[in-house]
Protein backbone atom coordinates (compact mmCIF):
# COMPACT_ATOMS: atom_id res chain seq x y z
CA UNK A 1 0.00 0.00 0.00
CA UNK A 2 2.89 2.37 0.78
CA UNK A 3 3.15 5.63 2.69
CA UNK A 4 3.69 9.32 1.92
CA UNK A 5 6.58 10.81 3.92
CA UNK A 6 7.28 14.53 3.57
CA UNK A 7 11.09 14.73 3.39
CA UNK A 8 13.19 17.80 4.16
CA UNK A 9 16.02 17.49 1.65
CA UNK A 10 18.97 19.69 2.62
CA UNK A 11 22.36 19.45 0.90
CA UNK A 12 24.67 21.99 2.53
CA UNK A 13 27.74 21.68 0.31
CA UNK A 14 28.42 20.51 -3.28
CA UNK A 15 30.61 17.49 -2.56
CA UNK A 16 29.86 13.84 -1.97
CA UNK A 17 29.38 12.31 1.46
CA UNK A 18 27.95 9.03 2.67
CA UNK A 19 24.86 10.79 4.00
CA UNK A 20 24.14 12.55 0.72
CA UNK A 21 24.58 9.35 -1.25
CA UNK A 22 22.17 7.60 1.10
CA UNK A 23 19.53 10.31 0.59
CA UNK A 24 19.94 10.11 -3.18
CA UNK A 25 19.82 6.32 -3.36
CA UNK A 26 16.75 5.98 -1.14
CA UNK A 27 14.96 8.41 -3.47
CA UNK A 28 16.04 6.33 -6.47
CA UNK A 29 14.84 3.05 -4.94
CA UNK A 30 12.01 4.18 -2.70
CA UNK A 31 9.07 4.29 -5.08
CA UNK A 32 9.22 0.62 -6.06
CA UNK A 33 9.06 -0.22 -2.36
CA UNK A 34 5.94 1.88 -1.81
CA UNK A 35 7.56 5.05 -0.46
CA UNK A 36 5.83 7.95 -2.23
CA UNK A 37 8.08 10.76 -1.07
CA UNK A 38 6.96 14.37 -1.01
CA UNK A 39 10.13 16.46 -1.31
CA UNK A 40 10.66 19.87 0.24
CA UNK A 41 14.02 21.36 -0.69
CA UNK A 42 15.60 24.74 -1.43
CA UNK A 43 17.39 26.23 -4.42
CA UNK A 44 20.86 26.00 -2.85
CA UNK A 45 20.39 22.34 -1.85
CA UNK A 46 19.06 21.55 -5.31
CA UNK A 47 22.13 23.09 -7.00
CA UNK A 48 24.49 21.28 -4.64
CA UNK A 49 22.76 17.93 -5.17
CA UNK A 50 22.77 18.40 -8.94
CA UNK A 51 26.53 19.04 -8.90
CA UNK A 52 27.06 15.75 -7.02
CA UNK A 53 24.48 13.61 -8.83
CA UNK A 54 23.95 14.70 -12.47
CA UNK A 55 20.64 12.82 -12.78
CA UNK A 56 19.26 14.29 -9.55
CA UNK A 57 16.58 16.28 -11.42
CA UNK A 58 15.34 13.08 -13.09
CA UNK A 59 15.19 11.36 -9.70
CA UNK A 60 13.14 14.18 -8.20
CA UNK A 61 10.81 13.95 -11.20
CA UNK A 62 9.39 10.75 -9.70
CA UNK A 63 7.94 12.65 -6.75
CA UNK A 64 5.93 15.74 -5.87
CA UNK A 65 8.57 18.38 -5.14
CA UNK A 66 8.37 21.79 -3.48
CA UNK A 67 11.23 24.26 -3.90
CA UNK A 68 11.92 27.17 -1.53
CA UNK A 69 14.16 30.15 -2.24
CA UNK A 70 17.18 30.63 0.03
CA UNK A 71 17.30 33.85 2.01
CA UNK A 72 20.67 34.83 3.44
CA UNK A 73 20.47 36.57 6.81
CA UNK A 74 23.93 36.49 8.38
CA UNK A 75 25.43 38.57 11.16
CA UNK A 76 28.70 38.49 13.04
CA UNK A 77 26.89 38.55 16.40
CA UNK A 78 26.23 34.90 17.34
CA UNK A 79 23.19 35.42 19.57
CA UNK A 80 21.48 37.68 17.00
CA UNK A 81 22.27 35.19 14.25
CA UNK A 82 20.87 32.37 16.37
CA UNK A 83 17.61 34.21 17.13
CA UNK A 84 17.21 34.98 13.42
CA UNK A 85 17.75 31.30 12.60
CA UNK A 86 15.07 30.26 15.11
CA UNK A 87 12.63 32.71 13.54
CA UNK A 88 13.44 31.31 10.09
CA UNK A 89 12.96 27.76 11.41
CA UNK A 90 9.49 28.64 12.70
CA UNK A 91 8.50 30.21 9.37
CA UNK A 92 9.80 27.11 7.57
CA UNK A 93 7.80 24.92 9.94
CA UNK A 94 4.64 26.82 8.99
CA UNK A 95 5.32 26.08 5.30
CA UNK A 96 6.10 22.43 6.05
CA UNK A 97 2.89 21.97 8.05
CA UNK A 98 0.79 23.52 5.25
CA UNK A 99 2.35 21.22 2.66
CA UNK A 100 1.91 18.20 4.94
CA UNK A 101 -1.82 18.94 5.30
CA UNK A 102 -2.28 19.73 1.60
CA UNK A 103 -0.55 16.52 0.46
CA UNK A 104 -1.97 14.43 3.31
CA UNK A 105 1.52 13.32 4.30
CA UNK A 106 1.75 10.38 6.69
CA UNK A 107 4.91 11.57 8.42
CA UNK A 108 7.36 14.51 8.36
CA UNK A 109 11.04 13.55 8.14
CA UNK A 110 14.36 15.35 8.38
CA UNK A 111 17.34 13.49 6.93
CA UNK A 112 19.81 15.83 8.62
CA UNK A 113 21.25 15.91 12.13
CA UNK A 114 21.39 19.72 11.88
CA UNK A 115 19.64 21.08 15.02
CA UNK A 116 17.62 23.61 13.03
CA UNK A 117 16.35 20.89 10.70
CA UNK A 118 15.26 18.86 13.72
CA UNK A 119 13.54 21.94 15.17
CA UNK A 120 11.66 22.53 11.90
CA UNK A 121 10.35 18.96 11.89
CA UNK A 122 9.28 19.12 15.52
CA UNK A 123 7.44 22.43 15.10
CA UNK A 124 5.81 21.34 11.83
CA UNK A 125 4.60 18.11 13.43
CA UNK A 126 3.09 20.04 16.33
CA UNK A 127 1.43 22.57 14.01
CA UNK A 128 -0.31 19.96 11.84
CA UNK A 129 -0.61 17.12 14.42
CA UNK A 130 1.28 14.64 12.28
CA UNK A 131 4.04 12.13 13.16
CA UNK A 132 7.56 13.42 12.70
CA UNK A 133 11.01 11.92 12.96
CA UNK A 134 14.67 12.44 12.10
CA UNK A 135 17.01 10.09 10.27
CA UNK A 136 20.38 10.76 11.85
CA UNK A 137 23.05 10.31 9.18
CA UNK A 138 25.73 11.31 11.68
CA UNK A 139 26.14 12.02 15.35
CA UNK A 140 24.31 15.33 16.10
CA UNK A 141 26.57 16.25 19.00
CA UNK A 142 29.95 16.17 17.29
CA UNK A 143 29.31 19.05 14.90
CA UNK A 144 27.98 21.25 17.68
CA UNK A 145 31.11 20.67 19.75
CA UNK A 146 33.26 21.68 16.77
CA UNK A 147 35.26 18.53 16.08
CA UNK A 148 37.23 20.44 13.45
CA UNK A 149 38.85 22.32 16.35
CA UNK A 150 39.40 19.53 18.86
CA UNK A 151 40.23 16.69 16.46
CA UNK A 152 42.92 18.18 14.26
CA UNK A 153 45.20 15.40 13.22
CA UNK A 154 48.47 16.87 14.40
CA UNK A 155 49.40 19.07 17.32
CA UNK A 156 50.64 21.75 14.91
CA UNK A 157 47.24 21.97 13.24
CA UNK A 158 45.60 22.12 16.65
CA UNK A 159 47.79 25.05 17.71
CA UNK A 160 47.05 26.85 14.47
CA UNK A 161 43.29 26.49 14.84
CA UNK A 162 41.37 29.72 15.56
CA UNK A 163 40.04 29.66 19.10
CA UNK A 164 39.04 32.96 20.63
CA UNK A 165 36.82 34.15 17.79
CA UNK A 166 34.93 30.85 17.98
CA UNK A 167 34.32 30.73 21.72
CA UNK A 168 31.02 32.63 21.71
CA UNK A 169 29.68 30.53 18.87
CA UNK A 170 30.68 27.39 20.75
CA UNK A 171 28.61 28.42 23.77
CA UNK A 172 25.62 29.10 21.53
CA UNK A 173 26.11 25.70 19.89
CA UNK A 174 26.29 23.99 23.28
CA UNK A 175 22.92 25.46 24.26
CA UNK A 176 21.52 24.45 20.88
CA UNK A 177 22.79 20.91 21.41
CA UNK A 178 21.01 20.61 24.78
CA UNK A 179 17.77 21.91 23.26
CA UNK A 180 18.08 19.40 20.41
CA UNK A 181 18.38 16.50 22.85
CA UNK A 182 15.20 17.66 24.61
CA UNK A 183 13.35 17.91 21.30
CA UNK A 184 14.41 14.40 20.27
CA UNK A 185 12.65 13.07 23.39
CA UNK A 186 9.35 14.01 21.71
CA UNK A 187 9.60 11.37 18.98
CA UNK A 188 11.18 8.11 17.91
CA UNK A 189 14.51 9.01 16.31
CA UNK A 190 15.77 6.89 13.41
CA UNK A 191 19.46 6.29 12.83
CA UNK A 192 21.47 5.35 9.76
CA UNK A 193 24.04 3.75 12.05
CA UNK A 194 24.02 1.20 14.86
CA UNK A 195 26.59 3.27 16.75
CA UNK A 196 24.50 6.44 17.14
CA UNK A 197 21.81 5.15 19.56
CA UNK A 198 24.33 4.09 22.19
CA UNK A 199 26.30 7.33 21.81
CA UNK A 200 23.18 9.48 22.11
CA UNK A 201 22.02 7.69 25.24
CA UNK A 202 25.25 8.65 26.96
CA UNK A 203 23.88 12.20 26.84
CA UNK A 204 20.18 11.45 27.38
CA UNK A 205 18.92 8.04 28.52
CA UNK A 206 15.30 9.00 27.76
CA UNK A 207 15.79 9.05 23.99
CA UNK A 208 14.02 6.40 21.92
CA UNK A 209 16.37 5.71 19.00
CA UNK A 210 15.92 2.94 16.40
CA UNK A 211 18.59 2.01 13.90
CA UNK A 212 17.63 1.29 10.29
CA UNK A 213 19.18 -2.03 9.27
CA UNK A 214 20.90 -2.15 6.87
CA UNK A 215 21.69 1.55 7.29
CA UNK A 216 23.42 2.05 3.93
CA UNK A 217 24.00 0.18 0.72
CA UNK A 218 26.33 -0.05 -2.22
CA UNK A 219 25.89 -0.68 -5.92
CA UNK A 220 27.23 -4.22 -5.99
CA UNK A 221 26.51 -4.69 -9.70
CA UNK A 222 28.49 -1.56 -10.63
CA UNK A 223 31.40 -2.59 -8.40
CA UNK A 224 31.45 -6.13 -9.83
CA UNK A 225 31.39 -4.84 -13.41
CA UNK A 226 34.06 -2.14 -12.94
CA UNK A 227 37.55 -3.05 -14.13
CA UNK A 228 40.67 -2.07 -12.14
CA UNK A 229 42.57 1.03 -13.27
CA UNK A 230 45.75 0.55 -15.28
CA UNK A 231 47.60 2.80 -12.85
CA UNK A 232 48.02 1.03 -9.52
CA UNK A 233 48.92 2.27 -6.04
CA UNK A 234 50.34 0.44 -3.07
CA UNK A 235 47.65 2.08 -0.93
CA UNK A 236 44.70 4.36 -1.56
CA UNK A 237 42.54 6.83 0.35
CA UNK A 238 39.18 8.13 -0.86
CA UNK A 239 36.56 10.28 0.80
CA UNK A 240 36.16 13.88 1.84
CA UNK A 241 39.57 15.50 2.17
CA UNK A 242 39.14 17.20 5.55
CA UNK A 243 40.99 17.06 8.92
CA UNK A 244 38.36 14.96 10.71
CA UNK A 245 38.78 12.28 8.02
CA UNK A 246 42.50 12.08 8.75
CA UNK A 247 44.06 14.16 5.98
CA UNK A 248 46.89 15.30 8.29
CA UNK A 249 47.48 11.75 9.53
CA UNK A 250 48.04 10.29 6.06
CA UNK A 251 51.54 11.78 5.54
CA UNK A 252 52.59 10.76 9.07
CA UNK A 253 51.50 7.17 8.50
CA UNK A 254 52.97 7.02 5.01
CA UNK A 255 56.32 8.40 6.16
CA UNK A 256 56.71 5.32 8.36
CA UNK A 257 55.73 3.06 5.46
CA UNK A 258 58.35 4.61 3.16
CA UNK A 259 61.11 4.09 5.73
CA UNK A 260 60.75 0.38 5.00
CA UNK A 261 59.61 0.73 1.38
CA UNK A 262 61.02 3.96 -0.15
CA UNK A 263 59.17 3.50 -3.45
CA UNK A 264 55.71 2.93 -1.95
CA UNK A 265 53.05 5.22 -3.41
CA UNK A 266 49.82 6.37 -1.77
CA UNK A 267 47.01 7.60 -4.03
CA UNK A 268 44.42 10.03 -2.67
CA UNK A 269 41.06 10.95 -4.23
CA UNK A 270 38.35 13.16 -2.81
CA UNK A 271 36.89 16.66 -2.72
CA UNK A 272 38.81 19.25 -0.71
CA UNK A 273 36.34 21.42 1.20
CA UNK A 274 38.88 24.05 2.33
CA UNK A 275 41.89 25.24 0.32
CA UNK A 276 43.74 26.14 3.50
CA UNK A 277 43.56 22.53 4.65
CA UNK A 278 45.02 21.38 1.32
CA UNK A 279 47.83 23.90 1.62
CA UNK A 280 48.70 22.61 5.11
CA UNK A 281 48.54 19.03 3.85
CA UNK A 282 51.06 19.63 1.07
CA UNK A 283 53.32 21.54 3.45
CA UNK A 284 53.30 18.41 5.61
CA UNK A 285 54.02 16.22 2.56
CA UNK A 286 57.00 18.40 1.62
CA UNK A 287 58.29 18.56 5.19
CA UNK A 288 58.48 14.76 5.27
CA UNK A 289 59.95 14.47 1.74
CA UNK A 290 56.97 12.56 0.39
CA UNK A 291 56.25 14.48 -2.81
CA UNK A 292 57.11 11.40 -4.93
CA UNK A 293 55.28 9.01 -2.62
CA UNK A 294 51.88 10.71 -2.30
CA UNK A 295 49.73 11.55 -5.33
CA UNK A 296 46.59 13.63 -4.87
CA UNK A 297 44.14 13.00 -7.73
CA UNK A 298 41.49 15.46 -6.57
CA UNK A 299 37.76 14.72 -6.81
CA UNK A 300 36.95 11.91 -9.26
CA UNK A 301 33.73 10.34 -10.58
CA UNK A 302 32.60 7.50 -8.34
CA UNK A 303 33.23 4.80 -10.94
CA UNK A 304 36.78 6.08 -11.43
CA UNK A 305 37.39 5.94 -7.68
CA UNK A 306 36.25 2.31 -7.64
CA UNK A 307 38.70 1.53 -10.47
CA UNK A 308 41.60 2.90 -8.40
CA UNK A 309 40.46 1.08 -5.27
CA UNK A 310 40.42 -2.18 -7.21
CA UNK A 311 43.96 -1.60 -8.50
CA UNK A 312 45.33 -0.89 -4.97
CA UNK A 313 46.53 -3.36 -2.35
CA UNK A 314 45.10 -1.64 0.72
CA UNK A 315 42.86 1.31 1.62
CA UNK A 316 43.97 3.61 4.46
CA UNK A 317 41.15 5.29 6.36
CA UNK A 318 42.36 7.27 9.42
CA UNK A 319 38.98 8.91 10.10
CA UNK A 320 37.84 10.06 13.55
CA UNK A 321 34.36 11.15 12.36
CA UNK A 322 32.12 8.29 11.28
CA UNK A 323 28.68 6.84 11.75
CA UNK A 324 28.89 3.95 9.26
CA UNK A 325 31.54 4.52 6.53
CA UNK A 326 30.65 3.57 3.00
CA UNK A 327 34.38 3.97 2.21
CA UNK A 328 35.08 0.84 4.24
CA UNK A 329 32.14 -1.10 2.80
CA UNK A 330 32.97 -0.26 -0.82
CA UNK A 331 36.63 -1.15 -0.28
CA UNK A 332 35.66 -4.59 1.01
CA UNK A 333 33.27 -5.05 -1.91
CA UNK A 334 36.23 -4.32 -4.21
CA UNK A 335 38.26 -7.04 -2.49
CA UNK A 336 40.64 -4.60 -0.82
CA UNK A 337 41.40 -4.64 2.95
CA UNK A 338 41.16 -1.48 5.05
CA UNK A 339 43.51 -0.14 7.74
CA UNK A 340 41.66 2.38 9.90
CA UNK A 341 41.41 4.05 13.29
CA UNK A 342 39.37 2.16 15.87
CA UNK A 343 36.38 4.51 16.05
CA UNK A 344 33.25 3.37 17.85
CA UNK A 345 31.26 3.30 14.59
CA UNK A 346 33.75 1.05 12.80
CA UNK A 347 33.94 -1.33 15.76
CA UNK A 348 30.13 -1.59 15.86
CA UNK A 349 29.68 -2.13 12.12
CA UNK A 350 32.82 -3.97 11.04
CA UNK A 351 33.97 -6.12 13.96
CA UNK A 352 32.85 -9.22 11.99
CA UNK A 353 34.94 -8.22 8.95
CA UNK A 354 38.50 -9.56 9.26
CA UNK A 355 39.41 -7.37 6.27
CA UNK A 356 39.07 -4.23 8.42
CA UNK A 357 42.23 -3.79 10.52
CA UNK A 358 41.53 -1.33 13.34
CA UNK A 359 44.13 0.55 15.40
CA UNK A 360 44.08 3.20 18.15
CA UNK A 361 44.33 6.82 17.02
CA UNK A 362 47.97 7.85 16.49
CA UNK A 363 49.19 4.21 16.46
CA UNK A 364 51.16 5.08 13.33
CA UNK A 365 53.92 2.51 13.81
CA UNK A 366 51.45 -0.37 14.18
CA UNK A 367 49.37 0.85 11.23
CA UNK A 368 52.46 1.19 9.02
CA UNK A 369 53.55 -2.34 9.94
CA UNK A 370 50.14 -3.77 8.99
CA UNK A 371 50.08 -1.78 5.75
CA UNK A 372 53.51 -3.09 4.79
CA UNK A 373 52.44 -6.67 5.49
CA UNK A 374 49.30 -6.27 3.38
CA UNK A 375 51.30 -4.71 0.53
CA UNK A 376 53.97 -7.40 0.51
CA UNK A 377 52.06 -10.56 1.41
CA UNK A 378 49.31 -11.47 -1.06
CA UNK A 379 48.47 -14.70 0.78
CA UNK A 380 47.86 -12.74 4.01
CA UNK A 381 45.89 -10.12 2.10
CA UNK A 382 43.53 -12.73 0.69
CA UNK A 383 43.29 -14.47 4.06
CA UNK A 384 41.95 -11.39 5.88
CA UNK A 385 39.35 -10.93 3.13
CA UNK A 386 37.96 -14.45 3.51
CA UNK A 387 34.48 -13.43 4.70
CA UNK A 388 34.22 -9.98 3.07
CA UNK A 389 32.39 -10.99 -0.11
CA UNK A 390 29.74 -12.94 1.83
CA UNK A 391 29.10 -10.17 4.38
CA UNK A 392 28.82 -7.19 1.99
CA UNK A 393 26.08 -8.85 -0.09
CA UNK A 394 23.34 -7.84 2.36
CA UNK A 395 24.08 -4.13 1.88
CA UNK A 396 21.94 -3.31 -1.16
CA UNK A 397 20.04 -0.06 -1.69
CA UNK A 398 16.81 -2.01 -2.16
CA UNK A 399 17.29 -3.49 1.32
CA UNK A 400 17.89 0.01 2.70
CA UNK A 401 14.70 1.38 1.09
CA UNK A 402 12.65 -1.51 2.48
CA UNK A 403 14.16 -1.02 5.95
CA UNK A 404 13.36 2.70 5.80
CA UNK A 405 9.74 1.98 4.86
CA UNK A 406 9.43 -0.39 7.82
CA UNK A 407 10.94 2.21 10.16
CA UNK A 408 8.51 4.92 9.00
CA UNK A 409 5.56 2.58 9.53
CA UNK A 410 6.69 1.79 13.08
CA UNK A 411 7.03 5.50 13.97
CA UNK A 412 3.56 6.23 12.57
CA UNK A 413 2.05 3.31 14.52
CA UNK A 414 3.64 4.47 17.76
CA UNK A 415 2.49 8.07 17.19
CA UNK A 416 -1.08 6.88 16.56
CA UNK A 417 -1.07 4.88 19.81
CA UNK A 418 -0.05 7.86 21.94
Amino acid sequence: MGIKPLILLEVSYPSISGGYRREYETLRHGRKHGINYIILTDTSSYRNALSIFPDFAKTLGNYKTYMRENKEDQTLIPIVEQLASYKAAYLSALDISRIARREDADIIVSQSENPLSILKCYLAGKLCSKPWTVILQGFPIAGNLDYELVQKSSWRAFLEAPRMKQIRRKYVSLIQMLLTLKILQKTVTLSASKSIPSELKLFNRNLDVWDIDPPCGIDLHMIDETKPAEQSFDAFYFGRFIPSKGMYDLPLIWKKVTKENPTAILGIAGPAIDREHVKRFFNLVQRHSLTKNIIYLGPLPHAEVIRFVKSSKVVIYPSREDSFSMVVLESLACGVPVVAFRSHALVVHYSDFTGVRLFPIHAFDEMASEILTLIRNEVYRQHVLTNANYLVRRFSWDSVAQAELTAFEKVIQKFNRT
